[in-house]
């Protein structure tokens, strides 16, 4: 798995982040086209890159909003007992 984590494109999402939208417009046809979907690459480009607006603008970075908000606590919570849980049945 460590070999092949250098052949993998990095994610249109974390490139849309960065201010990358050409790369990760070129990473999402890499991915999935297929000759006849240039709409579809054009809706998933342009859904990535209204989410992660949204996000930006309700959002404050950091990791204290993680406890703040009810739902992320819970959310928080339930990954947090899942992989105890794991770990605990073997």
């Amino acid at each position: 798995m460590l070999a092949g984590m250098f052949f993998f494109p990095e994610s249109p999402r974390h490139l849309v982040e960065k201010d990358r939208h050409d790369e990760a417009l070129r990473v999402l046809r890499k991915l999935h086209y297929n000759g006849s979907n240039d709409d579809w690459i054009d809706h998933e480009f342009h859904e990535i890159r209204t989410t992660i607006a949204a996000e930006k603008a309700i959002t404050v970075p950091g990791w204290r909003i993680m406890f703040t908000v009810p739902q992320w606590r819970l959310r928080l919570m339930h990954a947090t007992l899942m992989q105890v849980f794991t770990q605990m049945t073997g």
